[in-house]
């Protein structure tokens, strides 16, 4: 990965090439450390080699864990590593806004499509139901959780929900369909979609009103910003782990309703 140096400065060069968009994409409910750093280097220095356009987005999207002060920490700390980013909060550009908490419109017009289109249903579950039918743990503080039994999946009552508050709501994924894509750092990746195999139907939106991380992601990186390489850990290529757009969660059929993907790209945790 190369020293990290504050006194080396991550600019992209003046008229490059649009094609490539990168990004970064913290989470201001905590300070960065120094995995947030590797991560958001490499992301920076592969923008650098492309002459392509690196972005930054605040990632907001929990109203109870997020807190401003992080997200103007994260700022002055990538800004002290010599990170520069063409687009961002702090900057505007021609996809803003871009802090997730300002682009609830979009999710909500992402929802509304995929409820018209009959890829969501409500779900009644709980994060209890779910750890006890899966027999295992589950973290309540993300929107990673066990692969789901299916108990909710053929209800048809989506389209009498005008909004989505009071529900959990889940993407309907092709059973038993083969997901296959080429991550840049790691080859040929694939999965088998459906509840009984590598990943079940996930949530898109959340009972307390709030949008999943799995939808907002894939809004932001393909609907919105137009990102063309997205650069994860590679923990996130893991069924049971919600990250994108390297996870088949987000990576294919979601991205596959919403437009075309950015291509993976996964590196191990240091």
């Amino acid at each position: 990965m190369g020293t990290l140096s504050p006194s080396v400065s991550l600019i992209p060069r003046e008229g490059s090439r649009k094609s490539y968009r990168g990004r970064l994409a913290p989470s201001p409910t905590g300070l960065l450390h120094i995995g947030h750093a590797r991560t958001f280097w490499i992301a920076a220095r592969r923008a650098i080699e492309n002459q392509g356009t690196l972005i930054l987005r605040n990632e907001d999207l929990d109203p109870q864990r997020s807190r401003a002060e992080f997200a103007r920490a994260m700022i002055e700390d990538l800004l002290w590593l010599g990170i520069r980013w063409s687009e961002g909060p702090d900057c505007g550009g021609a996809y803003g806004p871009y802090s997730q908490s300002e682009r609830r419109a979009h999710y909500l017009e992402a929802w509304r499509r995929l409820r018209d289109g009959g890829f969501l249903y409500p779900c009644i579950c709980s994060r209890k139901d779910l750890a006890q039918a899966a027999s295992a743990p589950n973290d309540a503080e993300t929107d990673d959780e066990p692969v789901y039994p299916g108990t909710c999946r053929d209800r048809k009552d989506a389209p009498e929900f005008m909004e989505p508050v009071g529900a959990n709501w889940r993407f309907r994924v092709p059973d038993g369909e083969e997901v296959e894509f080429a991550d840049l750092n790691l080859g040929r990746q694939r999965f088998v979609a459906g509840n009984n195999f590598d990943f079940g139907d996930f949530l898109v939106w959340r009972r307390d009103d709030v949008p999943a991380y799995q939808l907002a992601v894939v809004v932001d990186d393909v609907a919105s910003c137009q990102v063309s390489v997205g650069l994860r850990m590679e923990s996130s290529l893991s069924a049971g782990n919600s990250g994108c757009p390297g996870n088949p969660n987000c990576r294919t059929p979601l991205t596959w309703t919403m437009g075309c993907g950015a291509t993976p790209c996964g590196y191990p945790l240091m």
